[in-house]
Protein backbone atom coordinates (compact mmCIF):
# COMPACT_ATOMS: atom_id res chain seq x y z
CA UNK A 1 0.00 0.00 0.00
CA UNK A 2 2.44 2.64 -1.07
CA UNK A 3 1.52 6.29 -1.03
CA UNK A 4 2.37 8.52 -4.20
CA UNK A 5 2.79 12.32 -4.34
CA UNK A 6 2.98 14.65 -7.62
CA UNK A 7 6.90 16.11 -8.00
CA UNK A 8 8.53 18.17 -10.37
CA UNK A 9 11.64 19.11 -12.45
CA UNK A 10 12.66 22.54 -14.12
CA UNK A 11 16.25 23.19 -15.33
CA UNK A 12 17.59 25.27 -17.37
CA UNK A 13 20.97 24.91 -19.94
CA UNK A 14 22.84 27.42 -21.91
CA UNK A 15 24.68 25.93 -25.14
CA UNK A 16 27.82 28.56 -25.64
CA UNK A 17 29.52 25.91 -27.65
CA UNK A 18 30.39 22.28 -27.48
CA UNK A 19 32.66 22.84 -24.50
CA UNK A 20 30.92 25.33 -22.36
CA UNK A 21 27.21 24.48 -21.70
CA UNK A 22 25.95 25.53 -18.28
CA UNK A 23 23.06 24.41 -16.45
CA UNK A 24 20.85 25.05 -13.75
CA UNK A 25 18.34 22.44 -12.60
CA UNK A 26 15.61 22.33 -9.58
CA UNK A 27 13.69 19.28 -8.59
CA UNK A 28 11.78 16.94 -6.02
CA UNK A 29 11.91 13.45 -5.34
CA UNK A 30 9.23 11.21 -3.77
CA UNK A 31 10.23 7.81 -2.13
CA UNK A 32 8.14 5.14 -0.35
CA UNK A 33 9.93 2.54 1.77
CA UNK A 34 10.81 -0.43 -0.05
CA UNK A 35 10.30 -4.34 0.85
CA UNK A 36 13.85 -4.89 2.39
CA UNK A 37 13.37 -1.25 4.47
CA UNK A 38 10.15 -3.05 5.39
CA UNK A 39 10.07 -6.60 5.84
CA UNK A 40 13.88 -7.83 6.20
CA UNK A 41 14.25 -10.42 8.60
CA UNK A 42 17.76 -11.62 8.00
CA UNK A 43 20.75 -12.47 10.43
CA UNK A 44 23.94 -11.84 8.78
CA UNK A 45 28.02 -11.82 9.20
CA UNK A 46 27.44 -8.10 9.63
CA UNK A 47 24.26 -8.86 12.53
CA UNK A 48 21.16 -8.75 12.75
CA UNK A 49 18.74 -6.56 10.32
CA UNK A 50 15.27 -6.11 10.98
CA UNK A 51 12.58 -3.92 8.73
CA UNK A 52 10.65 -1.36 10.29
CA UNK A 53 7.46 -3.43 10.51
CA UNK A 54 9.21 -6.39 12.14
CA UNK A 55 8.55 -7.18 15.25
CA UNK A 56 11.01 -9.52 17.21
CA UNK A 57 11.04 -9.48 21.28
CA UNK A 58 13.52 -11.88 21.15
CA UNK A 59 16.45 -8.74 20.42
CA UNK A 60 13.67 -6.41 21.51
CA UNK A 61 12.45 -5.13 18.52
CA UNK A 62 9.31 -3.38 18.52
CA UNK A 63 7.39 -1.98 14.92
CA UNK A 64 8.39 1.86 13.24
CA UNK A 65 5.87 3.36 11.16
CA UNK A 66 8.61 4.43 8.54
CA UNK A 67 7.42 7.36 6.47
CA UNK A 68 7.96 8.28 2.96
CA UNK A 69 10.58 10.77 1.69
CA UNK A 70 10.62 13.48 0.12
CA UNK A 71 13.64 15.30 -1.24
CA UNK A 72 13.94 18.91 -3.17
CA UNK A 73 16.95 19.21 -4.96
CA UNK A 74 19.61 22.07 -6.22
CA UNK A 75 22.24 21.51 -8.82
CA UNK A 76 24.19 23.79 -10.90
CA UNK A 77 26.56 22.50 -13.45
CA UNK A 78 28.66 22.41 -16.66
CA UNK A 79 29.34 19.73 -19.61
CA UNK A 80 31.23 19.56 -22.91
CA UNK A 81 33.51 18.20 -25.29
CA UNK A 82 37.19 19.46 -25.58
CA UNK A 83 38.79 17.70 -28.67
CA UNK A 84 37.70 14.19 -27.94
CA UNK A 85 37.22 14.05 -23.78
CA UNK A 86 33.73 14.62 -22.44
CA UNK A 87 33.10 16.12 -19.67
CA UNK A 88 30.77 16.73 -16.57
CA UNK A 89 30.86 18.87 -13.62
CA UNK A 90 28.01 19.81 -11.14
CA UNK A 91 27.46 20.93 -7.68
CA UNK A 92 24.46 19.92 -6.01
CA UNK A 93 22.66 20.49 -2.54
CA UNK A 94 19.80 17.80 -1.13
CA UNK A 95 17.50 19.38 1.47
CA UNK A 96 15.39 16.16 2.73
CA UNK A 97 12.40 15.79 4.95
CA UNK A 98 11.94 12.08 6.95
CA UNK A 99 14.80 10.65 4.79
CA UNK A 100 14.79 6.89 5.28
CA UNK A 101 18.14 5.56 6.96
CA UNK A 102 19.62 2.30 8.11
CA UNK A 103 20.00 2.49 11.86
CA UNK A 104 22.29 0.01 14.11
CA UNK A 105 20.47 0.39 17.44
CA UNK A 106 23.84 -1.89 18.72
CA UNK A 107 21.46 -4.61 19.02
CA UNK A 108 20.39 -5.05 15.29
CA UNK A 109 19.82 -2.98 12.07
CA UNK A 110 16.87 -1.25 11.76
CA UNK A 111 15.38 1.70 9.28
CA UNK A 112 13.96 4.71 10.92
CA UNK A 113 13.13 7.97 9.57
CA UNK A 114 15.37 11.01 10.00
CA UNK A 115 12.95 14.32 10.06
CA UNK A 116 15.42 17.24 8.81
CA UNK A 117 18.52 15.33 6.54
CA UNK A 118 20.71 17.39 4.26
CA UNK A 119 23.33 16.04 1.96
CA UNK A 120 25.74 18.22 -0.87
CA UNK A 121 29.14 17.94 -2.53
CA UNK A 122 30.04 17.65 -6.20
CA UNK A 123 30.37 15.48 -8.94
CA UNK A 124 32.76 15.12 -11.85
CA UNK A 125 32.87 12.97 -14.96
CA UNK A 126 35.49 12.38 -17.29
CA UNK A 127 34.98 9.88 -20.82
CA UNK A 128 38.35 9.51 -22.92
CA UNK A 129 37.57 7.57 -26.31
CA UNK A 130 40.07 5.11 -26.70
CA UNK A 131 39.28 3.94 -30.28
CA UNK A 132 35.81 4.22 -32.34
CA UNK A 133 34.21 1.64 -30.24
CA UNK A 134 35.78 2.01 -27.00
CA UNK A 135 35.50 5.30 -24.34
CA UNK A 136 36.78 4.53 -20.78
CA UNK A 137 35.09 7.10 -18.41
CA UNK A 138 36.49 8.33 -14.69
CA UNK A 139 33.74 9.01 -12.18
CA UNK A 140 34.54 11.08 -8.76
CA UNK A 141 31.84 12.02 -6.19
CA UNK A 142 32.71 13.80 -2.92
CA UNK A 143 29.74 14.06 -0.47
CA UNK A 144 28.86 15.69 2.32
CA UNK A 145 25.71 14.45 5.28
CA UNK A 146 24.27 15.66 7.90
CA UNK A 147 21.39 15.18 10.18
CA UNK A 148 19.83 18.48 11.08
CA UNK A 149 19.15 17.22 14.41
CA UNK A 150 21.85 16.12 15.93
CA UNK A 151 24.48 17.83 13.34
CA UNK A 152 26.42 14.82 12.81
CA UNK A 153 27.10 12.98 9.71
CA UNK A 154 24.41 10.23 8.33
CA UNK A 155 25.21 6.60 8.91
CA UNK A 156 26.48 4.32 5.63
CA UNK A 157 26.74 6.95 3.33
CA UNK A 158 30.94 7.33 1.51
CA UNK A 159 32.21 10.43 1.77
CA UNK A 160 34.02 9.80 -1.66
CA UNK A 161 33.23 7.67 -4.61
CA UNK A 162 35.12 6.99 -7.52
CA UNK A 163 34.69 4.80 -10.13
CA UNK A 164 35.70 3.83 -13.90
CA UNK A 165 34.00 1.49 -16.54
CA UNK A 166 35.04 0.87 -20.03
CA UNK A 167 32.67 1.75 -22.79
CA UNK A 168 32.00 -0.90 -25.76
CA UNK A 169 29.53 0.27 -28.69
CA UNK A 170 29.30 -2.83 -30.84
CA UNK A 171 27.89 -0.56 -33.90
CA UNK A 172 27.11 2.76 -34.41
CA UNK A 173 23.66 2.21 -35.51
CA UNK A 174 22.89 2.02 -32.16
CA UNK A 175 23.15 5.46 -30.24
Amino acid sequence: NADSKATFKAGLVKNFSKEFNPRVNIAQGYRTPDIRELYIFKNTANGIQRGADVVDTTIGKTAYDLKPESTTTYEVGTSGKINNTKYDFAIFYNDIEDLINEVNTGTYYTFQNIPEAKTYGIEVSVTQPIRDDLDIKFDYTELRTQNEQTKKDLEFTPKRTIGSKLIYQATKDVD
